[in-house]
């Protein structure tokens, strides 16, 4: 009670790194799961409000336990999400626009000429994954290059495409894919 009196404290005077090593270390000492879950959760919200999102993510991994509740595994899964969004994770993915690609693309599109079609880009570099570690949507499971936040559905909900000329059959392409913000 004496060290939650303090770390409140501190994090009133905007002392948060201080703070946040006092919650740490009381993480540290807990034998109770959910307690122990709770403190590496309030140390983490410490450190993203101090700008370190690399200490969030080792304060939840320090803290890491078993048999926590649902609620504190929801918070800490959010807590990882905004601290991997901070980092700000890249991801990048190449691959080759194939003739034969481009002629499914075209058949699909009731298309009878031989130029690539401008949306094949959406055929290309999709994320790949041993089926052991994908998701119930049959995407990559969450925890990889996604956060693993706690949501049921994936949204698109937003991108920037830069076009310096049409595609054509052998062109290499390149998918950089970056996470701003959860």
């Amino acid at each position: 009670k004496a060290l939650d009196r303090l770390a409140e404290r501190m994090v009133q005077m905007d002392l948060l790194d201080q703070a946040a090593d006092i919650v740490e270390g009381e993480a540290g000492r807990q034998s109770d799961p959910e307690a122990k879950g709770k403190l590496g959760a309030r140390a983490a919200a410490l450190r993203l409000l101090a700008s370190k999102p690399e200490l969030a993510v080792r304060a939840l991994d320090d803290s890491e336990a078993t048999s926590l509740s649902a609620e504190t595994q929801e918070k800490r899964k959010l807590l990882r999400a905004r601290a991997y969004a901070k980092i700000g994770r890249r991801e990048e993915a190449s691959d080759l626009v194939t003739p034969r690609l481009a002629h499914g693309l075209r058949a699909l599109l009731d298309r009878e000429d031989d130029a690539v079609p401008a949306a094949i880009h959406w055929c290309l570099t999709p994320a790949i994954a041993p089926q052991s570690r994908l998701g119930i949507d049959g995407h990559p499971a969450r925890g990889g290059f996604l956060p693993p936040v706690p949501l049921p559905r994936r949204m698109w909900a937003g991108g920037a495409l830069e076009f310096h000329d049409a595609l054509r059959v052998g062109d290499a392409v390149t998918r950089s894919s970056r996470i701003a913000d959860v």
